[in-house]
């Protein structure tokens, strides 16, 4: 009888204290990408797609290559997709390498088409440390008539050198930056051999 008393009083005790706050945050970086003379083209950038795990805002953590979990209290201010896109359109478009950058098809006669599907947007415990991973599969095509002028998958990886959040957060930033960088380089190969 005691017992039920005694884990009655944890219960009444722990449930005084509250779930900790949940905590919003973003990647942020400063583009390396340097301004290139414009040419005339048009770039569509097409909202990121994703499996069920990165259209939701909680970090994710990989424990092993079997295992994932979601963090309900470290979220990101909006869902990988929506938040890789953002900066996809900010870094191409500080890139200067085209006349227009669009999120929207409009009355545009002819523009390059560039469709991504986040791959990875995570933490991986590795065994040895901690790993960001930024993944995307990218399409580039001309419109219209969607010809195929390139595609592969990109991907952007950092330690984790402080496991606490502001480390991860950061090392979240460094893994996008990369994996954007690989996004700007191949856009301007491909607008060089068009």
């Amino acid at each position: 009888m005691k017992s039920g008393y005694f884990l009655f009083g944890l219960l009444v005790l722990f449930s005084c204290a509250g779930a900790p706050p949940i905590r919003y945050f973003t990647v942020d970086f400063q583009s390396t990408q340097k301004n290139d003379p414009k040419n005339r083209q048009v770039l569509y950038i097409q909202p990121f797609t994703g499996t069920q795990m990165y259209e939701q805002d909680r970090m994710i953590y990989k424990p092993s290559t079997h295992e994932i979990t979601f963090d309900h209290y470290r979220r990101w201010i909006s869902s990988p997709v929506v938040l890789m896109r953002q900066k996809s359109v900010d870094v191409i478009r500080g890139a200067g390498l085209f006349d227009r950058v669009c999120t929207e098809l409009t009355d545009v006669p002819e523009c390059l088409v560039l469709e991504c599907r986040i791959t990875r947007f995570e933490e991986v415990n590795l065994g040895t440390g901690h790993e960001m991973q930024a993944g995307l599969w990218v399409e580039i095509s001309k419109w219209p008539g969607n010809r195929l002028l390139w595609q592969g998958e990109l991907e952007g990886r950092t330690a984790v050198e402080n496991i606490s959040t502001e480390g991860i957060v950061k090392a979240m930033s460094k893994a996008t930056e990369r994996v954007l960088e690989q996004l700007v380089s191949t856009l301007k190969t491909v607008t060089r051999e068009r």
